[in-house]
């Protein structure tokens, strides 16, 4: 009997043996399949086979602020976006968008600026060609025909500022050609999901042209 016993206990052992060797590598299989899990591949949107419209609106819907880098803006590209981020809760948590737009108005401001800071150009000066380049922006903002739509869409835009939720501002030490969409989440596996590449914030960059 005590035989018997003592030969039970040599094969659990062994047993036990055996199976930690086979549960170690299984367990840092998993691991790697878990940290696989949290890494995300990024996706190529050529407005062609998938739009990046379909991509920013699915994430903008899950995050609670965001950060717009782009050259070019208009009403009719904000118009797809500006539903989806009336959930901000604004000042802190807002979308921040920064434009750098390219006119002959910006390159005089430029050239202003410089000069009022060297003490050449006064400032009564400098003003009027910021409302310049301010009537050139509004310009490219309402591109077009504007119709019934694109008031409303201008009026919710003034409101998203007015309530914070939507900061604007415009680019104007060089020339800036950036395309960044950034959606910060409450995510710990993906924080802040990012897109770059060419599409400006207009409807043709988001739906209508391959980039």
């Amino acid at each position: 009997m005590k035989l018997n016993t003592a030969i039970i206990l040599y094969i659990l052992i062994k047993f036990c043996k055996l199976a930690i060797r086979l549960i170690t590598p299984y367990k840092l299989i998993l691991s790697f399949l878990r940290i696989f899990k949290r890494i995300h591949m990024p996706k190529i949107f050529d407005n062609i086979s998938l739009h990046l419209k379909t991509g920013l609106l699915e994430t903008l819907e899950n995050s609670f602020k965001a950060d717009f880098c782009v050259g070019y803006f208009n009403l009719r590209g904000w118009k797809i976006l500006m539903n989806h981020i009336d959930h901000f809760e604004g000042d802190e948590n807002c979308c921040r968008l920064l434009i750098g737009i390219h006119v002959n108005e910006e390159n005089l401001l430029r050239e202003a600026l410089f000069q009022t800071k060297k003490g050449i150009l006064d400032n009564p000066t400098a003003l009027a060609l910021k409302k310049k380049i301010a009537k050139s922006f509004a310009e490219q903002l309402t591109f077009g025909m504007p119709t019934n739509e694109d008031e409303q869409c201008l009026r919710k835009l003034k409101k998203q500022l007015l309530e914070k939720k939507v900061k604007v501002k415009l680019f104007l030490a060089y020339p800036l050609h950036a395309k960044l969409y950034l959606c910060h989440r409450k995510d710990n596996d993906a924080p802040l999901i990012g897109y770059v590449g060419s599409s400006n914030l207009t409807m043709a960059g988001y739906c209508n042209r391959a980039n």
